[in-house]
């Protein structure tokens, strides 16, 4: 592939802040303009996420994350789909929905704090890889084996709090399902207990108040395990008052009546969380979408990143580089150097320009965010990120429901910005389905001279 070509940093602050001042933004007096190309700083000692300027030119309110999605392998999703009904979530859909060829989604209903949200994993063996995929997913698996014991991989993990905890811990218990217990204590002081099962290499953290289970014991999180990247974000007394907010909405997928799960934490791992590579995720994010970002902890092996949104409480997103704990005979930066190789193989043409017609399977790896504001903010805010997108991997795709832009930035997972009411003036780029030549390097158009095709959802039954 040949070198892709550089980023005009000052011609991309000048375009994306007039794409602002349309929009309606304002300013500070007297404060500058953030500069997008510096790398966002740490203070060593402040411990916070820092960088000139106001950091919010766009309204946040029209934003909330919607999903979070995890790779499968078609093999294994329906047992997916068995434990998480059984144990955690009810499903959205009957069966693991078909996208054409081979693609299967399993997708789960939680509360991302105040809102409705799903948790979804997505098999694609077909959609565009270098050959990996399903070996890391393996490696994972593997690697957490019986949950008796830490690795770094583990901060790839969903935390979700149940007020009532015993019951959703009972039948996981009873039924021998291997679990990681521990403890800590909220900013409250508060006991909160920790219990971790793995789902597809991915662990689902079931929280709530440690006296829901007295007789469970659960040691501290350890030194190498860092505490910090574990801690709650919120108190358990806050998170109770959350569940108090459910509509019946949120009874439909609640496995027990009344008691839905928040999804509290989102966290994922990534060697060098506040690199310059992790600066543009940062910034992109506060600038287009109002998110802020703060270092919450720092030490000489485990540095934690938290990013959110005041429109949306209840929920943080959580980077985490562990060098203390043990990753097996594969890194956190093996596993971010072979995702940047995906982007690049299938995200950048001959010549090493950008292709946001191609696809490759971990941008299926992604927290999703949608935009709901009206057309005139729609187009504005999509017209921005296609311009900050500049020097970051990155794959737009056209659905009946919105535009969507995936961005492949430093890390394991991608970014999915979602525009419900504008096409962002490519309403002819591709759709998501599996059949579709750019998801798959036409190999099921090539076969069969269709652009896309499903069986249905009946073939689980």
């Amino acid at each position: 592939m040949a070198a892709r070509q550089p980023a005009r940093p000052l011609a991309v602050v000048a375009l994306v802040f007039a794409l602002a001042l349309v929009a309606g933004a304002r300013r500070r007096r007297g404060a500058p303009l953030l500069g997008f190309a510096e790398t966002v700083r740490v203070s060593a000692a402040t411990t916070t996420m820092t960088s000139r300027g106001p950091l919010v030119p766009f309204n946040s309110s029209d934003w909330r994350l919607q999903k979070m999605t995890h790779l499968s392998s078609l093999a294994t999703l329906n047992s997916t789909l068995h434990l998480f009904t059984t144990y955690l979530a009810g499903s959205l859909t009957d069966c693991p929905s078909d996208l054409g060829c081979s693609v299967r989604r399993a997708k789960f209903g939680v509360r991302f704090g105040t809102h409705s949200g799903a948790l979804q994993f997505l098999a694609a063996p077909l959609f565009d890889d270098l050959g990996e995929a399903d070996g890391w997913i393996a490696y994972f698996r593997e690697l957490h084996g019986d949950m008796r014991n830490f690795d770094a991989f583990m901060h790839n993990k969903v935390v979700l709090y149940a007020r009532d905890l015993a019951t959703y811990a009972g039948p996981l218990i009873a039924d021998g399902i291997p679990l990681m217990l521990r403890s800590s204590v909220d900013a409250d002081g508060a006991d909160v207990l920790h219990l971790g099962l793995q789902v597809e290499g991915v662990v689902f953290e079931l929280v709530g108040a440690a006296g829901d289970m007295p007789g469970a014991r659960a040691p501290a999180w350890s030194a190498d395990e860092c505490p910090a990247a574990h801690a709650l974000p919120f108190t358990l007394a806050y998170l109770s008052d959350l569940v108090g907010l459910a509509d019946d909405a949120d009874d439909d997928f609640a496995l027990y009546a009344n008691e839905p799960l928040l999804a509290v934490t989102l966290g994922m791992t990534q060697h060098g969380v506040t690199s310059a590579g992790a600066a543009a995720r940062y910034e992109h994010a506060a600038v287009l979408t109002g998110a802020s970002h703060n270092v919450t902890h720092a030490s000489a092996t485990c540095v934690v990143v938290d990013m959110g949104w005041e429109s949306q409480p209840g929920v943080a997103i959580r980077f985490v580089d562990n060098a203390a704990a043990p990753s097996g005979s594969r890194s956190l930066a093996d596993y971010d150097a072979y995702v940047r190789r995906d982007h690049e193989a299938f995200l950048y043409d001959e010549d090493g320009e950008q292709n946001p017609d191609g696809w490759d399977r971990y941008l299926d790896q992604h927290l999703g965010i949608w935009y709901s504001g009206g057309e005139a903010s729609c187009q504005a805010r999509a017209s921005a990120l296609r311009v900050l997108l500049a020097d970051v991997p990155y794959a737009e795709r056209q659905q009946p429901d919105a535009h969507l832009f995936y961005a492949g930035y430093d890390g394991p997972f991608a970014l999915e910005y979602q525009f419900e009411h504008c096409d962002a003036d490519r309403a002819d780029a591709p759709a998501e389905c599996g059949c579709t030549g750019n998801n798959n390097e036409d190999t099921w158009y090539n076969l069969t001279g269709d652009a896309c095709w499903a069986m249905g959802d009946d073939w689980c039954e």
